[in-house]
């Protein structure tokens, strides 16, 4: 059957089209949320996570709604939606004293999820107003994290659902169509990252993002590799912190690329140890048993 409509990655067939016309006449109580709920169910159209895709399915209900090919029963109400005319977040108060030091001076730093929780107001309004880029809602499934130390917010984090397309991206994975389709869901997009300017600590934002791949099992994961990946290359450095008695000289940015059960999984690490290092502590999370991983440099 040919190809009549196709939206949000999803083939629609004439043979859907009649079947969606035959559902709409069967349930002629049913509102258009309730359409698009049941006609999920009835197609199996759901997420990874289980839920129905109910909003994709509403929008490709209205789409063939608006092109004459159903027609949907009259809307019964119409939800205002908040983030059409959004209130600028106020700033809220906090302690914008300098905070400089290292690692080591300013811990205990802990990763804090917020989205939905009481201190999302904090996130919103910290994003807002000292992130070049400001604070946008996002779209689709997405998470937020304040990063804390000495009892006051130090960074700011977001992160959400990968865009289908982005040509960059996808010419430099160089992957299919299908395999995007396939995989797109194991993508997450870091839509903001802020240290706040009055923080002053190096290596700071890189102990954040290993502490992200770490708390989502991204090092757990690598670690059981089968064939790993690494390398380092020196890098200009702009501002050197000595590390007493360290005798080091460089700072590296280096990288490992694990390759597990058919998955690629890219870790990057800017720091003083070098490649062999950072691999060293990788496979320190690696399971008891198996056998040393095949090692490329």
């Amino acid at each position: 059957m040919p190809v009549e409509w196709r939206y949000r990655g999803r083939a629609v067939t004439a043979e859907d089209i009649v079947f969606i016309r035959q559902f709409i006449a069967d349930n002629p109580s049913m509102s258009r949320r309730k359409l698009s709920a049941q006609l999920c169910e009835a197609w199996q159209w759901k997420q990874a996570n289980g839920a129905l895709c109910d909003m994709v399915c509403r929008g490709l209900l209205l789409m063939l709604h608006r092109a004459g090919e159903i027609e949907l029963p009259a809307t019964r109400q119409t939800s205002l939606n908040p983030f059409v005319q959004r209130n600028k977040p106020q700033p809220v108060p906090i302690d914008t004293s300098a905070l400089n030091g290292g690692l080591t001076d300013i811990r205990p730093i802990t990763l804090q999820q917020v989205r939905r929780k009481s201190d999302e107001p904090l996130f919103t309004s910290l994003i807002e107003h000292h992130h070049y880029l400001g604070y946008e809602q996002p779209v689709g499934e997405h998470l937020k994290y304040l990063v804390w130390a000495q009892g006051r917010p130090i960074a700011c984090m977001a992160w959400s659902s990968a865009p289908r397309h982005l040509g960059s991206r996808d010419r430099y994975i160089g992957w299919s169509a299908e395999a995007r389709r396939r995989n797109i869901r194991f993508v997450a997009y870091n839509t903001r990252f802020l240290i706040l300017p009055w923080v002053r600590v190096p290596h700071l934002a890189s102990h954040i993002l290993g502490r992200i791949a770490s708390s989502w099992g991204l090092l757990q994961g690598a670690a059981q590799g089968s064939v790993m990946h690494n390398d380092d290359t020196s890098m200009r450095i702009l501002q050197l912190a000595r590390i007493a008695d360290d005798g080091r000289t460089g700072t590296f940015t280096g990288g490992i690329v694990s390759i597990c059960g058919g998955w690629k999984i890219a870790l990057y690490f800017s720091g003083w140890k070098h490649a062999g290092e950072n691999l060293a502590d990788v496979l320190k999370h690696r399971a008891p048993g198996l056998a040393p991983p095949i090692q490329m440099c």
